[in-house]
Parts: structure tokens; sequence; C-alpha cells
């Protein structure tokens, strides 16, 4: 489960350069692109790695030699690690389903699995792999966990219906009512801290 990938530059090339991408990128020091970012694009970080990419001609106009981009992202589905997460349970069909329908968008919410190969494929060296967990709720013993669980369950209760309803209805052909009548159920399961899930990050 890829997660925050740390990179050093080593090639001297011109960027090109998209516009819509110049509030994603550094002039100077380290660049980061951060969580939710790349299920915006069809090419995932692709287009991004393509800005380090091609046309060695001058040095990159948004990392100096040595610098490095760092990209964040969540990997979908959650899973568990003592297996309190049911398949079959609520929260876990619909992330599947979510991830399912990203597929098919061609803005896949498990993109992250591709970034090691991308940025080396763009040049980077050095690239380094940083796994973290983001758990669903405030299960965790420990008080950093627990407290970073608070935040995810807060912000996961006020989006869900947000990120849901354009995937399951657009893409999947649910109604909106069969849509909501499940998300019933996804909040009462993300609410259960007999259930030890997280996102991998």
């Amino acid at each position: 489960m890829p997660s925050s990938l740390s990179t050093t530059w080593k090639k001297i090339g011109r960027i090109t350069h998209p516009s819509t991408l110049s509030t994603c990128v550094c002039s100077r020091g380290p660049s980061k692109i951060g969580p939710g970012y790349s299920p915006s694009l069809s090419s995932e970080p692709a287009l991004v790695l393509h800005t380090y990419r091609v046309r060695l001609i001058t040095p990159p106009r948004h990392l100096n030699p040595g610098g490095y981009i760092e990209l964040f992202d969540v990997l979908n589905p959650l899973t568990t690690d003592d297996d309190t997460l049911p398949k079959d349970s609520s929260i876990f069909t619909w992330n599947s389903l979510l991830l399912e329908a990203s597929q098919k968008l061609g803005r896949p919410l498990d993109s992250l699995t591709k970034y090691r190969d991308q940025l080396a494929e763009a040049g980077f060296v050095g690239i380094v792999e940083n796994r973290y967990k983001w758990p669903i709720n405030t299960w965790p013993k420990d008080a950093r966990h627990k407290h970073l669980g608070a935040w995810t369950l807060e912000n996961f209760n006020q989006g869900l219906q947000a990120v849901s309803l354009m995937l399951f209805t657009n893409v999947l052909g649910w109604s909106k009512e069969e849509v909501e009548l499940l998300l019933v159920d996804v909040r009462k399961d993300v609410k259960n801290r007999h259930i030890h899930a997280y996102w991998p990050v």
C-alpha cells in the first residue's frame, strides 16, 4: 500500500508545464501534491510528472537540482489488520463500488499504486515510500491515531454524499434513492468502533 513518495531530481531539463498545474508545484525547494489531487485528472500524476520528464535543454523551472517532489494520496478500498472489517459490510461494499466507478471513469482512486513507477519513469531517483494509516473513527487505543480517527470520521460524514452520488448514479447506474439507502448503513458502519478499519495513506 504505497503512500507518500519523496524523490530527488537529478536531470537538467526544460519543463513543459500546463498552466492549470501552476498552483501544484513550487518554484523552489520541495513540491507537494496533496491527498485527493490525482483523481481530478484522468492521467493521474502522470500529467504532473510530464512537467519534469522531457526536452532536456535548460534547468527545470520548478525544481532545482537536488530538489524533490512529494505525492500524498489515499488508497481505496479501506482495510483492516485484524479481520474486523467484513467484506459484506456496507462500508466495504460502498468503498469497493466507489473504486470500481472511479476506474470506469478513468480517474482511479487507487492511482497511488503507480506513483513509484511513474516517478522512476520521469527520471526521479532515491524514491522513498512512507506508509501511514488513517483510522475511520476513534477505535485506536493510542492518542495520536484516536485523534486522527476523530477528524477522519468528521470529514467522512460531511463528504460522504457528495463523493458518492455522481459515481454511483452516473457511472454505476444507481438511483439516488438506492444510494441514499446504502449510505444510511455506511454511516452506521463508520461510527462502529468494533470495526478497526483504516485507509492506507
